[in-house]
């Protein structure tokens, strides 16, 4: 079904508009996203097409600049921010959106540029995309070895595909750009013993990690049959691997570091049951009512909310610490497709420096004999081998035990680390290290 042209022309204006501030401000989009008045007034369906636009123009960025440049023989790169996405929301539903009827593309977008920008201007968009319906041009892939056309044309900074191949080589390196330029699935996470009724009409589950189903409807999640009791949670399943190498057994306390927005607080709350009990500590005041809220959406009753910064925040010892640390965020590029032109490669060693900050902190937290897992949704090696080496050697008392023990072994390292990589697992990157404290305790107490 086409949108309605008012419809069209607020979805489209909004997209250009947004795509500007993020470019311009350095914010992420997921939070303009939310904090814009105008998109709350959305219908669900036209939410849908400004999602899919905007973060299809973030993946595809540069690819669509090469498209426009075709067209555009020089000036292109000098052209103000608001002009560029104008061409590049107008191509990427031309190229990627077959749904939308080309002259409905041309013509929204028109109306777009006599918005934010002039008649003349308008009239230039215009002849652009009337030129590319006349005459599609499609870029050709370059060779693997061309690293610059390579980032360009599957749209990532040239640093990024370069730290790649240092640290993966390049036998995989086509493979984990086009990963990054996929929609990735949506995954639900079970929370309770069956599948609610009419569940598994829309539901298909994912064997490599239990409980997990994919949900290919395309529709919102809150669709789905039990979605209101609280049978699922939105998970991908690489945070359940997460979730399974901290091995929370029934009785046992969790406090659950950096929680926000609470999946894993809510799938460890599960595992400890009535008799356990998770602490989800949370820095930032509005992610934290978030999370009581997702808390609450499930009925569990073994769960609280402190807030906190993880880096100095007193809290008891307990069983299980988990540390979701801020990280680069590198291995969910596909679902936060804005982060590989908000990050630079100076910004690893203040990251770097934060992590192992929080680590050295909350380590104090793990009782004797307890496990302390680290946990980033990064691939880089400086985040996470590194992190987890340099923990080792400041902590004696703490072991790194192998994760293999808990997830298959197809998503463990030679050195016993948990972790996913996009293109090869088909599951969100994650890494985690599972270290456990000695038990201090005497062997033969004194009376």
């Amino acid at each position: 079904m086409v949108d309605t042209p008012k419809t069209d022309l607020s979805v489209r204006l909004l997209a250009v508009k947004l795509l500007s501030k993020t470019e311009n401000s350095g914010r992420y989009i997921d939070h303009l996203l939310e904090t814009s008045e105008a998109v709350q007034h959305l219908t669900r369906r036209d939410h849908g097409l400004l999602q899919q636009i905007v973060n299809g123009v973030l993946q595809h960025k540069t690819y669509l600049d090469l498209v426009a440049k075709h067209y555009i023989q020089k000036g292109f790169a000098s052209f103000p921010s608001i002009t560029k996405n104008i061409f590049r929301t107008a191509f990427y539903q031309l190229m990627f959106l077959q749904r939308i009827p080309a002259y409905a593309v041309v013509s929204e977008s028109v109306k777009v540029a006599k918005k934010v920008l002039d008649q003349r201007r308008a009239k230039f968009v215009n002849a652009v995309l009337r030129s590319y319906l006349k005459k599609p041009f499609t870029p050709h892939p370059p060779k693997p070895k061309k690293l610059k056309e390579l980032a360009q044309y599957y749209s990532h900074p040239l640093w990024l595909v370069e730290r790649f191949i240092e640290q993966y080589g390049n036998e995989n390196i086509i493979e984990w750009l086009q990963g990054n330029n996929q929609i990735p699935p949506l995954y639900v996470r079970l929370l309770q013993a069956n599948l609610p009724v009419g569940a598994t009409e829309v539901l298909e589950a994912f064997e490599p990690v239990k409980p997990y189903f994919k949900y290919s409807e395309g529709e919102s999640p809150t669709l789905i049959p039990g979605w209101d009791a609280g049978a699922f949670l939105v998970q991908d399943p690489a945070a359940g691997l997460v979730v399974q190498i901290a091995d929370a057994q029934p009785g046992e306390s969790v406090i659950d570091f950096c929680a926000a927005p609470g999946g894993k607080a809510i799938a460890l709350a599960h595992n400890v049951g009535a008799d356990g009990v998770v602490i989800a500590v949370e820095k930032s005041p509005l992610r934290a009512e978030k999370l009581r809220i997702n808390l609450a959406r499930t009925g569990l009753q073994n769960t609280s909310v402190v807030v906190g910064d993880a880096r100095s925040v007193k809290v008891p010892t307990a069983d299980v610490v988990l540390l979701d640390a801020p990280c680069s965020g590198l291995g969910v590029l596909s679902r936060r497709a804005d982060l590989r032109w908000q990050r630079a490669p100076e910004d690893f060693a203040e990251l770097v420096t934060l992590q192992r900050d929080i680590l050295n902190h909350v380590a104090q937290f793990v009782a004797p004999g307890g496990r302390l897992v680290y946990a980033t949704c990064s691939i880089d090696h400086e985040e996470n081998e590194s992190v987890a080496a340099a923990f080792l050697q400041a902590h004696p008392k703490f072991e790194l035990e192998n994760a293999a023990e808990f997830v298959a072994e197809h998503f463990v390292t030679e050195q016993g680390y948990l972790k996913t990589l996009p293109h090869l697992h088909g599951i969100d990157g994650v890494f985690a290290a599972r270290f456990r404290k000695a038990n201090d305790k005497p062997l033969f107490p004194s009376n």
